[in-house]
């Protein structure tokens, strides 16, 4: 299956370069037409939070405009057949708990994203990995998704459709 991560920031700018140059006029004007017609089955948005001063501030974007073309993206995509998946890494400075997880999956529906992965910044390997601005990060910042997966499994206000852990569905 094909599928492509992104941080969505650019997809509905002009396609520019010698590949998107080569296309007929007047067709695949923006370069999520030209995802969207390379076959793909999910596009994959990273989004660390629905406000977006602290998404580009946490995503390390200049601009907070970041979040602005998301829902049409998510409509053109869902149109084309291709399904749409917000990427939320936990983050100690961002989606830490569960109030904050609500407001995120209630402006994730809002824009028409039926899908969203929820994960932990990445681990590493203490003792063969070099610490360097990554590893430091991740310590800083990382929560753990199990205690965060404990209160929504107590919560009334969520029902459990699928979870995927790694490579095992639940």
């Amino acid at each position: 299956k094909l599928v492509i991560h992104t941080n969505g920031t650019r997809l509905l700018d002009p396609a520019r370069g010698v590949e998107f140059m080569s296309a007929p006029p007047n067709e695949k004007w923006t370069v999520l037409d030209h995802l969207l017609d390379a076959g793909l089955i999910h596009l994959n948005i990273s989004v660390a939070h629905h406000n977006p001063a602290l998404n580009a501030e946490l995503m390390g974007f200049n601009q907070n405009d970041s979040l602005a073309c998301l829902k049409s993206a998510v409509q053109q995509a869902t149109q084309k057949g291709v399904r749409p998946r917000l990427s939320l890494a936990l983050n100690a400075e961002g989606i830490n708990e569960i109030k904050g997880s609500k407001e995120y999956l209630q402006w994730a529906k809002s824009r028409g994203v039926r899908e969203v992965l929820v994960r932990e910044l990445a681990a590493y390997d203490k003792e063969k990995t070099i610490a360097d601005q990554t590893t430091r990060y991740i310590d800083q910042h990382r929560v753990m998704l199990d205690p965060l997966l404990e209160k929504v499994g107590q919560d009334p206000e969520f029902a459990f459709l699928l979870q995927k852990s790694g490579q095992t569905l639940y």
